[in-house]
């Protein structure tokens, strides 16, 4: 992002939770990605549920303490279309999700990944594929144990890296057209909602 956008961001008055949506989720909320985490407080998971209710946003806790939450924000679509790849079921099934169905792999990476946050058990690699990630990139962090990657961005890069820059670069002017948008005093369900009227036919360019 830059400097200027961060400037913005520093003056901006908004909920604290529409902020974290343009900064965490922009290129979801913008049709550029499939999914994105969200890391929030875990009472602000009502004020979300209630943020993206008039959009074609879709969500799932996937862990919470008292304290924050972790939650999938996702077009229910989209996802369902990329995790219904042969090669994408294919690393699934190696990975023990007998039933590659968006219901099943929710509640058993949920129980997963749970398991990761509260003891440190070893981490479910399959959280590339919920986030739509390329499935070449998640073959090379899990070969390389997330080292020797081309380039760090929103994931770790092993292939095509000159693409996936320009990939990158969409996704950080998304974030800065939401928060100049939020600046300007629209809110972020109205956001979400013009967005998705706009984002009926889209394409993810990066996979």
């Amino acid at each position: 992002m830059s400097y200027e956008a961060w400037q913005i961001v520093k003056r901006i008055e908004v909920d604290n939770v529409e902020l974290e949506l343009a900064l965490q989720c922009a290129p979801l909320i913008a049709g550029l990605k499939i999914s994105n985490l969200l890391n929030i407080r875990a009472g602000d998971v009502d004020k979300l549920i209630s943020l993206i209710k008039g959009g074609n946003l879709s969500y799932r806790l996937l862990y919470a303490n008292n304290y924050r939450a972790t939650v999938l924000l996702y077009n229910e679509k989209l996802l369902t279309d990329y995790i219904s790849r042969d090669e994408v079921k294919n690393h699934l099934n190696s990975m023990g999700y007998e039933d590659t169905s968006l219901s099943y792999i929710f509640d058993k990476f949920c129980k997963r990944y749970e398991e990761y946050m509260i003891y440190k058990e070893k981490f479910p690699h399959e959280m590339g594929f919920l986030l739509g990630y390329p499935v070449e990139d998640i073959e090379g962090f899990i070969n390389h144990n997330g080292e020797k990657s081309l380039y760090t961005g929103y994931w770790k890069v092993y292939k095509d890296c000159e693409k996936k820059l320009k990939v990158f670069e969409s996704f950080e002017n998304a974030k800065e057209s939401l928060v100049n948008l939020l600046y300007h005093g629209i809110g972020m369900a109205e956001i979400i909602r013009i967005c998705c009227n706009h984002n009926r036919r889209i394409q993810i360019n990066y996979l």
